[in-house]
């Protein structure tokens, strides 16, 4: 009886572990979006296809997205700080 008890136990506990360990599912962090570029694209491609109201709720597409938000600021910002070329084009004298 002792064994047959022991066996369920193990075969519970063994079944428990293996259930929390396939729903065990953190959200990953804005940091974490920040350097998986690929990752935080093919999140947000996932995130595109949800319900607004999902998307909302769901941390991994609010880390995504803010991820994405930051590195564009970045990429703006850095792009405004950089001398442009002068234009080349025709002056409004040569157009009359």
């Amino acid at each position: 009886m002792k064994i047959r008890r022991t066996l369920l136990f193990i075969t519970i506990t063994l079944s428990l572990i293996i259930i929390s360990a396939c729903g065990d599912k953190t959200a990953r962090t804005v940091e974490y979006f920040d350097t998986h570029e690929a990752e935080r694209s093919a999140r947000i491609e996932e995130c595109k296809k949800m319900e607004p109201t999902d998307r909302q709720t769901d941390k991994d597409c609010q880390a995504a997205i803010m991820s994405w938000s930051k590195s564009e600021h970045k990429r703006l910002k850095e792009g405004l700080n950089t001398p442009q070329p002068k234009s080349k084009g025709i002056g409004l004298k040569e157009i009359r």
